[in-house]
């Protein structure tokens, strides 16, 4: 009986260790897919190159547009003011 149990406990410790690395590897696998999530949703939130020269070239026309917009309402100001001395 002594081999019979001694043997038991073996197969118990194996199970057992087997068990925990089960265990690890699903927490591991478990981690890795939250953070392919996570950058999946870090890139979903980010634009390309093209988009980004794209978003700058629109600016610098609102930009310039903006400027030539106050030089002219500046100028209808001065004139009304020349007209109405």
């Amino acid at each position: 009986m002594g081999n019979a149990e001694s043997s038991l406990s073996l197969q118990m410790t194996e199970n057992e260790r087997i068990e925990k690395s089960a265990n690890n590897y699903m927490t591991t696998n478990f981690e890795l897919k939250q953070e392919i999530i996570d950058l999946k949703k870090a890139s979903e939130n980010q634009i390309n190159r093209d988009a980004s020269e794209q978003l700058v070239a629109q600016n610098e026309r609102i930009l310039t547009e903006l400027t030539e917009t106050k030089a002219a309402m500046l100028s209808y100001k001065n004139m009304c003011e020349v007209i109405a001395d």
